[in-house]
């Protein structure tokens, strides 16, 4: 073989009278053996090339369709769907495949006939549906389909409903759409939708049907006649019309659709032509007319009304808190800018507790010398209720003086004005010494014990004072002392007593001595739940852990108390022992055995 033909053979071009076959390296297949007059060729990536002459080609046998539709039949019982051109091998045999059986179809050879598929032979035969020209329909079809669909599930079908039940390969989805553009048969222009509507009479959401005043009122008089109520947008689906709700009612109405009068609502329909209240929109109201409802309520109830009264006995749709807002906004006919209470106090002299009456300090000065005849001490804010005084509280009037309302001067206490005009000694306005509190302190201490603190409640032999106001007035400055101050560090620098607030600083020499005493003692290394710190008043394991971490009380910060024994003692190792200190004995095992070392 010359090179150029050698080179018409690797580009696949073959002689008329020679046959080229590639070998294969796939398992299962063995390449042709080369015969008399072959000439094998090196194939790039393909194994050779065996070429032959003469006229020994392989013809493939002839079909029919009895044999395809075996090997369909086959096909499907083993995968439980029907084959197609791109399905592969025939299972049956391997020598053939539905893409040739495809091709062999649609050219008529192999004794086949022209011009078909495998899907139209499916069809023809099994009855496959070819989901590329599906069957035509009628509109009796379809209804009837509906109709069954509406007795099986009680409603009509939709065209998100799904598959249409006993009709292979059909959906309601498909039918609609074959409706709307006039394919398999069907008139153009419509929908199933329309079909319903027209048809059965079921309401078509998109094109509802024309409405009247008329009818909206019939339906709102039946709906009254059964609940009681007027219909609102919330009563839900209209009994007999259809599918119809009072919120689409609502919605024609305020849209002017569906042949209904523009900008109108639902309660102005009832309001205009039934007479019903407006809740939006209440009727006018005279000054004269809530006098009335008023003095109606006073008598029913005995107790004058207020804007939490809840609705007005005897008046549908009305209620004290619309009446008292109508009266604070000015609305409905009413002068604005004052309340319910306010019309009672002017027009029926009923107290108003929003605005109480004015004080005064002679009437004050009256309550407090009445209370000192009865209790035999001046009164204070904590002195509760004033006798006789109905909602007024010692309390009340020291906050009065002080704000200075309801007529009575600013800048004022109960305390300051009974020290002004009835001479009464005030602890908290008299003056001070640090050489005073020191003297009652030692006091304390002598009959105690205990030196005070803030919490130690009245300070013996002095009545009125307390411990808490001197720590208040060490701290603020008040009554001539210097203040920046407190009680706990005032006795730290006259009296030498610790100061549990302010703890003294620590270093790490001490923190780890502190550490093998502790192990001495347990065996054991200290961690943050070891507790008080043996032999060290007020000082625990957990607060030294905070100060290293926090770097507190001259500590370094950014560490802990293991840490720093890790650092000390090595992470695993113990502190040597110190001299003459007996070595423990090993902790015993689960057997009950003392472990080896």
């Amino acid at each position: 073989m010359t090179a150029k033909q050698k080179k018409s053979a690797r580009r696949g071009l073959l002689e008329s009278d020679a046959r080229v076959i590639y070998s294969t390296d796939r398992p299962g297949r063995t390449a042709p053996t080369p015969g008399r007059g072959a000439h094998v060729l090196p194939a790039r990536g393909r194994g050779p090339i065996v070429t032959r002459r003469g006229d020994d080609r392989r013809v493939k046998p002839r079909l029919t369709i009895d044999r395809i539709l075996a090997w369909a039949d086959a096909h499907h019982a083993r995968t439980g769907e029907w084959p197609g051109a791109k399905s592969g091998r025939v299972h049956d045999a391997p020598e053939e495949s539905w893409a040739a059986i495809q091709q062999a179809l649609r050219q008529g050879s192999r004794g086949l006939p022209r011009n078909l598929t495998i899907v139209r032979v499916l069809y023809k035969h099994r009855g496959i549906r070819n989901a590329n020209r599906p069957p035509p329909l009628t509109i009796d079809q379809i209804l009837a389909w509906a109709d069954a669909f509406r007795a099986r599930h009680g409603a009509w079908p939709q065209d998100h409903s799904g598959p249409i039940h006993g009709a292979a390969g059909e959906t309601w989805l498909a039918c609609s759409d074959a409706l709307r553009t006039g394919l398999r048969g069907l008139p153009v222009g419509s929908s199933l939708a329309n079909l319903l509507a027209q048809q059965r009479g079921v309401r078509n959401r998109r094109r509802p049907p024309p409405l009247t005043i008329k009818q909206l009122l019939a339906w709102a008089d039946a709906h009254h006649k059964q609940t009681g109520c007027w219909p609102n947008t919330k009563s839900g689906e209209i009994p007999g019309s259809g599918g119809e709700t009072w919120h689409l009612v609502q919605s024609a109405l305020v849209s002017g659709t569906r042949r209904l009068p523009r900008r109108t609502t639902l309660a102005r329909l009832l309001n205009q032509h039934r007479g019903v209240r407006m809740i939006k929109a209440p009727p006018p109201l005279k000054l004269r007319q809530v006098l009335r409802w008023i003095d109606l309520h006073k008598r029913r109830t005995g107790r004058w009304p207020t804007a939490h009264a809840g609705p007005v006995h005897g008046v549908a749709g009305e209620s004290w808190a619309a009446v008292d807002d109508a009266v604070h906004r000015g609305t409905r006919g009413l002068t604005g800018g004052r309340s319910l209470a306010g019309i009672l106090e002017r027009y029926r002299g009923v107290p108003n507790r929003n605005r109480p009456p004015p004080l005064a300090v002679e009437l004050i000065l009256q309550w407090a010398d009445a209370y000192h005849r009865r209790v035999g001490r001046w009164p204070g804010q904590t002195a509760g209720a004033i006798d006789g005084q109905r909602g007024i509280t010692w309390s009340l009037v020291d906050s009065v003086l002080r704000r200075g309302a309801r007529g009575l001067p600013a800048g004022l206490s109960l305390p300051a004005l009974l020290v002004q005009r009835r001479g009464m000694r005030n602890p908290r306005e008299l003056p001070l010494s640090i050489s005073r509190i020191l003297q009652w302190a030692d006091e304390h201490h002598r009959l105690t014990g205990d030196w005070p603190r803030q919490q130690a409640g009245q300070v013996r032999g002095a009545p009125g004072e307390r411990w808490a106001n001197i720590d208040a007035a060490l701290r603020v400055g008040l009554r001539g002392l210097p203040g920046d101050s407190s009680l706990a560090q005032l006795l730290e620098a006259r009296r030498n007593v610790r100061n549990k607030n302010v703890r003294p600083p620590l270093s790490v020499q001490q923190i780890v001595t502190w550490a093998l005493r502790h192990r001495r003692r347990t065996g054991e290394r200290p961690n943050v739940n070891s507790g008080d710190v043996t032999g060290v008043k007020h000082e625990r394991w957990d607060w030294i852990d905070g100060a290293l971490s926090k770097g507190r009380r001259g500590l370094p910060g950014g560490s802990s108390l293991k840490r720093l024994l890790d650092r000390a003692w090595g992470a695993s190792a113990s502190p040597r022992r110190a001299p003459g200190e007996r070595r423990l004995p090993p902790k015993a095992n689960s057997r009950g055995r003392p472990r080896s070392r």
